[in-house]
């Protein structure tokens, strides 16, 4: 999905299932900014590097929203996915990362908190701990646990404008 405002400041926003249910309610919260939103349902990390590496190589720096990993918690090459996908990512402007819901497996834990690492001691990147909102609000998720409910899609949304307008000094 593209759109928004054209003067706008340039957003993308890439992730999976939970983006492709949330993208209605983010191209409303989205609509002063110019941006891309690609979600498919499904996706994981490794899979999303070619669209990344594609989107970074042609056009401006980007202010970026990665909502990825949800599909990745039974991946052994776990963190050589994140780490390549950060390196994708490391020249652009802003780039928020979304946290995943720790009780879908262990190994989510210790990705969540390099994700928390990394947002300490680089300047590019910031984190969203949705995971552990979603965790502490229920009724964010529909009954599989997962996916975000309607009133969690809006707030997902919102908490990503928010993270976009904070972290990266978008108006």
């Amino acid at each position: 999905v593209v759109g928004g405002n054209p003067k706008g400041a340039p957003v993308v926003v890439v992730g999976d299932s939970i983006t492709k249910l949330t993208a209605p309610h983010l191209e409303n919260e989205l609509k002063r900014f110019s941006y891309v939103i690609t979600a498919t349902p499904g996706i994981t990390m490794s899979q999303s590097l070619p669209n990344i590496q594609r989107i970074v190589s042609t056009r401006p720096a980007q202010n970026w929203v990665v909502e990825l990993g949800t599909n990745d918690t039974t991946n052994p090459e776990l963190e050589q996915a994140f780490t390549s996908e950060v390196s994708a990512l490391s020249s652009q402007r802003c780039v928020v990362l979304l946290t995943v819901n720790s009780h879908l497996r262990p190994n989510v834990l210790t990705f969540d908190q390099r994700m928390k690492s990394l947002a300490a001691t680089d300047s590019v990147f910031h984190v969203l701990d949705w995971g552990t909102m979603e965790l502490h609000n229920p009724h964010w998720l529909m009954s599989d646990g997962i996916h975000p409910s309607r009133s969690g899609q809006i707030e997902l949304a919102l908490l990503e404008k928010n993270a976009l307008r904070s972290y990266c000094k978008l108006k």
